[in-house]
């Protein structure tokens, strides 16, 4: 890919009454400034994708039109380089203000992927003993209208051992069905993908996996960092984990007992690069690093995006889990 020649088109429209405007670069640079902050996560059961998209200057005819249009309309961004975008963001425009800065007018979108429908789209179904796992999914992929679905792993597989009532927003029920089976969900670009927990995209293969090195846009070094998590007691300790015992309690008998769960650390890393479309959430990331106890395979487990088409912004911070055990 190009590193080059930054590209972008970004649109927002109306649910009911079409596209408001569109923005995109030119090669002189001209027209409005337009900055953006957008992060990703694997899992949007407790963090959703989220984005603040900064207009600079947009004329009051423009001004007037939006300014009824929170929860009504979306964005879509595509960046890039030369010829070649790629959408990172299909969100939900939640609320929309604008300030004066000396001479500037700066319209702030604060925006968030599926939101409306997530959140107001009710399901009601009856699930018999038997049901796959996957088929409930499938269900409320329906309810959802994405364009594209990916439901994989072990688990979607599962049949239902004693049926499952679906009641509840579309949120609640993605968030219920993935917590009772290990899986997570999340919607990226329009996209919903829902998959065993911590594992990555069937298309993502070690051959595919984008390389991110000093010649390819990487900025300075990795870094690691370590996230205590809890999981179960009988887990299998991978190799970029270390286990700390499990907790143990004593009972009023004096019996003293070993808990379900137990505390270990995952050691994870920090990658800095030029603004590349093509890394998202759930794929391989290759790192080669004069570091070399950190190169290596990562999955990309967030990812934020930010970017000036003014400015010097134009870079992506992306947070990897080893993959030695895969």
């Amino acid at each position: 890919m190009y590193q080059y020649g930054r590209n972008y088109l970004l649109t927002i429209y109306d649910r009911d009454v079409g596209n408001l405007f569109t923005l995109q670069s030119s090669p002189t640079n001209e027209g409005l400034r337009v900055t953006f902050d957008i992060q990703k996560n694997v899992d949007n059961k407790s963090t959703a994708n989220t984005a603040k998209v900064i207009i600079y200057n947009l004329s009051q005819a423009t001004l007037s039109k939006l300014s009824d249009k929170q929860m009504a309309c979306q964005i879509t961004l595509s960046v890039g380089y030369g010829t070649e975008l790629v959408q990172i963001l299909v969100g939900d425009v939640l609320q929309i203000s604008s300030k004066q800065e000396g001479t500037e007018i700066q319209t702030t979108f604060s925006i968030a992927e599926g939101f409306v429908t997530l959140n107001a789209a009710k399901i009601s179904k009856t699930y018999p003993e038997g049901t796959t796992v996957k088929q409930v999914l499938e269900d409320a992929a329906t309810v959802l209208d994405c364009p594209k679905v990916a439901i994989t792993g072990d688990n979607a597989n599962k049949a239902l051992t004693y049926g499952y009532p679906a009641f509840g927003t579309l949120k609640q029920v993605l968030d219920d069905v993935c917590y009772a089976n290990n899986m997570e969900w999340d919607i990226a670009g329009g996209e919903l993908t829902v998959k065993d927990k911590r594992s990555v995209l069937a298309s993502s293969t070690k051959e595919d996996a984008i390389v991110l090195s000093s010649d390819t846009g990487m900025i300075g070094v990795p870094l690691t960092r370590h996230e205590t998590v809890t999981v179960s007691a009988d887990q299998p300790i991978q190799d970029n984990e270390e286990a700390i015992s499990p907790e143990t309690k004593t009972l009023k008998s004096g019996k003293v007992v070993v808990a379900k769960k137990r505390k270990q650390v995952r050691f994870n890393i920090e990658v800095k690069a030029l603004l590349n479309p093509n890394c998202k959430t759930n794929g391989l990331i290759k790192v080669v690093s004069d570091k070399t106890e950190l190169s290596g395979y990562y999955r990309v487990r967030n990812i934020k995006y930010v970017g000036d088409t003014r400015g010097n912004d134009w870079i992506m911070t992306i947070f990897g889990d080893d993959t030695r055990d895969l």
